[in-house]
C-alpha cells in the first residue's frame, strides 16, 4: 500500500496557492497516473479523495486565511 497527501483541485491544472503557480491533480487524473502509467491497468486499486480546508496564508505578513485543496490517496496492489 502506498498513500499520502498533497496539492490538489477538482480538475488537474495549475494552482495559485504561493507566488509561484503549482501543477495539482484532480482525483481522476492521479488515479489515472497509477492506475495506467505506474502500474498496468487494473492491477491497482487507487482511492482518492479531495478536502477542502482552511490555513493561514504565507504570502504576506498579515494573519488571513486561505481555502485549500488536499488530495488525499491511496494506492493498493490487487
Amino acid at each position: 500500500m502506498i498513500f499520502g497527501l498533497h496539492l490538489g483541485l477538482a480538475e488537474k491544472g495549475f494552482a495559485s496557492v504561493t507566488t509561484h503557480p503549482v501543477f495539482c491533480h484532480s482525483p481522476e487524473s492521479w488515479a489515472q497516473v497509477w492506475d495506467d502509467l505506474v502500474f498496468e491497468k487494473g492491477m491497482v486499486k487507487v482511492q482518492t479523495k479531495l478536502v477542502h480546508i482552511e490555513r493561514k496564508s504565507f504570502e504576506n505578513d498579515e494573519a488571513s486565511m486561505q481555502q485549500v485543496s488536499l488530495l488525499v490517496w491511496s494506492i493498493t496492489r490487487l
